[in-house]
């Protein structure tokens, strides 16, 4: 038996500036609790990585994912076992590949001998970001900086190299997170966005520009030392039409949000590429959230949106803020 090595990636809620990022605009995003685990046990008799916990359609992907990150960790073995353990749903917007790609980039690094190096999370964020190319061709590294450094952070892009992560304070946030299942894939999304957008003078990138100004809107009013959730929601609602002018909002997420803020919900939009995905509508208290969550049930199940939903409360306790 030879020594095991665990990494793990956690799960992201992009709360503004998604597609925006890839005319270089700002992004404002959160980690989740819930992440993939990954344990990983070397030999040195191995030529291969024998996966466990993967369902069949999942090991030809993280058998590619590996071959990326070999291509990038010196002196990794050649094999072993790999186990997955993971809370994070799949295909529903809370970045479960980018998780994927930093459990395995922090796990190899230790395989390798280099433990110490996963302290420095800018290489584990490096490594991760150059294996989720298989997934996006050329990802923003948003969700792989979500997934390693956790937290409230601002993304200001900068390619070809990775975005700038900033730590955002924040004030306490209750959220009402939801999802349903996923129409089209981000690639084919990302990839049509960027084409409308090509022409500066075209909706598309007026669009583009103002998911842009409200991610650094929302960003600057979560540093702000008064909460206003209120402020927050209809921004949030503002996004949410910007990125239904890009076709990308999805009929079912477009009721739901509606039923939410009809509900006592300050506003919310959906989270990450679109056609399906993730949610989250924002209330003024962890209760009024929980009291949420039970109406949208039910008002879901009402209306026929309830299979496959999921609903989750989410709470950010933020930063305290020093007084003047």
């Amino acid at each position: 038996m030879g020594m095991t090595f665990t990494g793990r990636g956690r799960g992201k809620l992009l709360l503004f500036g998604e597609h925006a990022a890839v005319k270089g605009y700002p992004a404002l995003g959160m980690a989740l609790d819930r992440s993939i685990t990954i344990t990983l046990e070397a030999s040195a008799s191995a030529g291969s990585w024998e996966l466990e916990g993967f369902e069949e359609t999942e090991k030809a992907i993280a058998r590619a994912v590996m071959k990326r990150i070999d291509e990038a960790v010196a002196d990794l073995p050649r094999g072993g076992s790999i186990r997955v353990k993971s809370d994070l749903p799949q295909g529903r917007g809370f970045g479960s590949s980018a998780a994927l790609c930093v459990a395995l980039a922090e796990a190899a690094l230790g395989a390798a001998g280099t433990p110490e190096a996963i302290r420095h999370r800018s290489l584990v964020w490096a490594i991760a970001h150059h294996a989720e190319a298989y997934f996006h061709g050329t990802p923003s590294g948003i969700d792989t900086g979500l997934a390693t450094l956790g937290g409230l952070l601002s993304f200001r892009p900068r390619p070809p190299e990775l975005p700038e992560a900033r730590r955002v304070r924040g004030w306490p946030l209750h959220l009402l997170v939801g999802s349903v299942p996923r129409a089209g894939d981000a690639k084919s999304l990302i990839a049509r966005v960027r084409e409308a957008a090509k022409d500066e003078t075209s909706p598309a990138s007026a669009s583009l520009r103002r998911l842009g100004e409200l991610a650094v809107g929302g960003t600057a009013l979560l540093e702000t030392a008064v909460p206003d959730p209120a402020a927050l929601g209809g921004m949030a609602l503002e996004a949410e039409a910007e990125l239904d002018a890009l076709g990308l909002a999805d009929p079912a997420i477009k009721s739901l949000l509606a039923i939410g803020t009809k509900a006592g919900a300050l506003g919310g939009k959906m989270s990450g590429a679109g056609g399906g995905g993730a949610f989250w509508l924002v209330y003024a208290s962890g209760e009024e959230a929980k009291e949420g969550a039970d109406r949208l049930a039910r008002q879901a199940e009402k209306n026929g949106l309830a299979p496959d939903l999921t609903l989750e409360v989410l709470e950010f306790s933020g930063a305290p803020h020093k007084a003047n």
